[in-house]
This record gives structure tokens, C-alpha cells and sequence, in this order.
């Protein structure tokens, strides 16, 4: 089909022989509804989990992420919850929905600082038989190292 042709309307004139549909979304029941008091959406969970987060600004003039990487580590740090810097990002322990807000927050916070978009890939890890930090899972490894060569 060539761009410069035209296509019939498809859409009749039913006039008043249609009524409004109302969508229910289990999510966000007030945006659908009339209620002049919307409910807030519900909470994201509590479970606590290791978030492992690489976040890399696109479209820079420098091939280097350093500065970016000291602005959000920064901010990160800044947070209450626990986080560890290594090579290739950070980890973040906490709570769910603390984690995920503060990596929100953090996406903010570099966009506010000029960075016009960001590409962040983002591994959670939870567990419900035992609470183990990431310090606990690295130790954890160790260990076994250490004892293989005994």
C-alpha cells in the first residue's frame, strides 16, 4: 500500500446505542470508579531481598561510567539500607519495597543531574527458609573454597 492512500473510516455511528464500558482493574479499582476518594495502590511486599543493580547512563560523551557510578553510589549510600559496591554494580539488601524505591529514587536523582536516560538491569534474590545477607552468601563460598584445599 502506498502512503499516499486512503483508507475508509471504520468507525459507524452508533449514536446513542452505546453505552460507556466501565473496566475493573483489581490494581487500581479507583481509577475506574466514581469514588471522589481514590484508594492509594497496595503496598509492594516486604520480603527481604538482595538486589543486584547495574544502572548505565546512555548517550554520554565518554565511553567511562565513573562519574555516573560515584553520583548514584552516592545516593545510595545516603539511604538507610545496606548496599556493597562492586565491579560491575551494587547490591542492595532490604526490603522489597524499599529497595525498589530506592532504586526509583536513585533513577530520579541521576535524571535530575542531567543524565537524560538510563538502562538499568536489575537481580533480586529472596528467600523464606533463613534471613542471609550478601556478606553471608560470599563468606559462605569462601568457606567451601578454603576447605577444598585442606
Amino acid at each position: 500500500m502506498h502512503s499516499n492512500t486512503k483508507l475508509p473510516a471504520r468507525t459507524p455511528d452508533l449514536g446513542s446505542q452505546v453505552s460507556p464500558v466501565k473496566l475493573s482493574c483489581p490494581l487500581f479499582p479507583s481509577e475506574q470508579s466514581n469514588n471522589p476518594h481514590p484508594q492509594p495502590p497496595p503496598l509492594m511486599p516486604s520480603v527481604f531481598c538482595l538486589a543486584d543493580v547495574c544502572m548505565v547512563p546512555i548517550g554520554t560523551s565518554s565511553a567511562s561510567v565513573s562519574d555516573f557510578v560515584a553520583l548514584i553510589e552516592a545516593k545510595i549510600r545516603a539511604s538507610p539500607l545496606k548496599s556493597t559496591l562492586h565491579s560491575a554494580g551494587t547490591t542492595i539488601e532490604g526490603p522489597w519495597d524499599e529497595v525498589m524505591g530506592l532504586i526509583g529514587e536513585v533513577h530520579e536523582y541521576a535524571h535530575e543531574n542531567g543524565i537524560v536516560r538510563i538502562q538499568t538491569d536489575i537481580r533480586v534474590g529472596t528467600r523464606t527458609d533463613k534471613h542471609q545477607t550478601a556478606k553471608d552468601k560470599v563468606d559462605k563460598v569462601e568457606q567451601k573454597i578454603k576447605d577444598m584445599k585442606k
